[in-house]
């Protein structure tokens, strides 16, 4: 954006030369000569360019003060890019297949051989399988309708092994890497190995690929914000340590495995309901608590 605004000092030349090269010995010929296309000059041509007007000191003899200079050389040097907006569109998505930009000027490589072409495959065939079955699958249907009815844990793992039965690309991780890839700015990535096997992230993924939600981001990463939310908006007399800790727990079960009740306790953890019918009084209480943390922490 800066380059075609004219704002062309040598950090800048120097940056974009260094992403063209790196993106050129990345992409498929096929991207490439598209680029070509678009620019009317290949990317390796136009770094070598940019590199050889450093080396022969024209760059240095005509340095940038600011952008309402002429700037003659300059411009001519990025002309590819900043006369053909398609051009510089094509690059950005390029550039996402292959790199992250974590702060100016330093880069990072998402993956080796993660062609964006391969991630619009991925996403354009999981959005095809999610539109074809989302009225004969409970779990689809229940999360494009919204309605706050339960989705739960079992409905999760069926869903999940339908996804890998169906295209063994349909993996957690690999949709929302490959959403990533296609949309850097709306998708948080998965921070690490338990993250990335949480069964609720099935949820989200859905949610985006039916554009119910502008962001891509695990319900885990939004579990503390949404508790206290949660215990400010649907508690009248403050919590107590012990209160808290409980609705605490049954957040923590809820954004990992859906909805949950009194039967999701019973077989695994005894103790802790009868902790919870203690804390909070009766049994019924402890039905509301755990249907009304269900419904909040997986809410759109």
């Amino acid at each position: 954006e800066q380059i075609t605004h004219g704002y062309l000092p040598d950090d800048n030349l120097r940056l974009l030369a260094a992403r063209l090269s790196r993106i050129y010995n990345k992409a498929t010929e096929e991207q490439r000569l598209e680029f070509t296309n678009l620019a009317g000059m290949d990317m390796k041509e136009m770094a070598l360019h940019i590199y050889g007007a450093f080396e022969d000191g024209s760059l240095l003899a005509n340095p940038f003060e600011h952008s309402n200079q002429p700037n003659t050389l300059r411009k001519a040097l990025v002309q590819p890019l900043s006369l053909n907006e398609k051009a510089r569109e094509y690059l950005l998505i390029l550039n996402a297949g292959f790199v992250k930009v974590l702060q100016p000027g330093h880069d990072a490589i998402i993956s080796t051989g993660f062609s964006v072409e391969k991630a619009q495959e991925t996403v354009s065939k999981f959005e095809e399988y999610i539109q074809t079955h989302r009225d004969e699958e409970k779990a689809i249907r229940l999360i494009a309708e919204n309605t706050g009815d339960p989705i739960t844990y079992a409905m999760l793992e069926d869903l999940k092994k339908k996804f890998l039965a169906a295209n063994s690309q349909f993996s957690i991780d690999n949709l929302w890497h490959s959403y990533n890839v296609l949309n850097q700015n709306t998708v948080i990535p998965l921070r690490d190995k338990s993250e990335k096997e949480v069964l609720t992230n099935l949820i989200q993924l859905v949610r985006f690929s039916l554009k119910m939600i502008p962001e891509l981001r695990s319900l885990a990463s939004l579990a503390a914000q949404r508790f206290e939310l949660w215990c400010g908006q649907n508690q009248r007399d403050t919590l107590s340590v012990t209160q808290r800790e409980i609705a605490r727990k049954i957040t923590n079960y809820v954004v990992s495995n859906g909805s949950c009740s009194r039967e999701s306790f019973f077989s695994t953890e005894p103790s802790f309901l009868r902790e919870a019918k203690n804390a909070f009084g009766s049994m019924d209480k402890v039905d509301f608590i755990l249907k009304s943390l269900s419904s909040f922490m997986l809410a759109a």
